[in-house]
């Protein structure tokens, strides 16, 4: 599919104009429809990827038990498009959901973390995944947005 190659080289544009144009042709499917929802992520666009996203979720979700990496980034998007779509608690379950089945990609922890310190106060919680995230990651840029949301667990708990 000229849009894998598309999205490989790092050409969105022509990845979302490809794959539009393969669901087109075939609506049912779920690779591109999962693909379009994860370039929309990547523009913010929350509305856009939730239905493409959801499609592809439920292709792969039978696959999140034998811990399939392309499996957790679809269903990461799917929980990330949940979150901008208001739908707050699904979000969480579903991030939760991964974590518990043992993903390893800190991006989940990072959006569990960030969604429950900003949205849904519940400090506890947070700080748990945050030393989990600590013991699991080796990456500085992640350790260091987990600690910044850590500080902010710290500065609402001392108002």
């Amino acid at each position: 599919n000229l849009a894998v190659v598309n999205l490989a080289e790092g050409n969105f544009k022509k990845a979302l104009f490809n794959f539009r144009q393969s669901l087109k042709h075939n609506p049912d499917y779920q690779v591109a429809s999962a693909n379009l929802g994860s370039i929309y992520i990547e523009y913010l666009d929350y509305k856009r990827a939730y239905a493409p996203l959801e499609n592809g979720f439920r292709v792969v979700e039978g696959k999140l038990k034998n811990k399939d990496l392309s499996a957790f980034k679809v269903a990461n998007n799917y929980a990330i498009a949940l979150y901008g779509k208001g739908e707050l608690e699904k979000s969480k379950r579903l991030l939760k959901k991964l974590m518990d089945y043992g993903a390893r990609e800190e991006s989940i922890y990072i959006n569990y973390i960030t969604l429950v310190v900003n949205y849904m106060d519940d400090s506890d919680d947070a700080l748990k995944v945050i030393s989990k995230l600590k013991f699991i990651s080796e990456n500085q840029q992640i350790l260091n947005k987990a600690k910044k949301l850590e500080e902010k667990i710290y500065e609402k708990d001392n108002k």
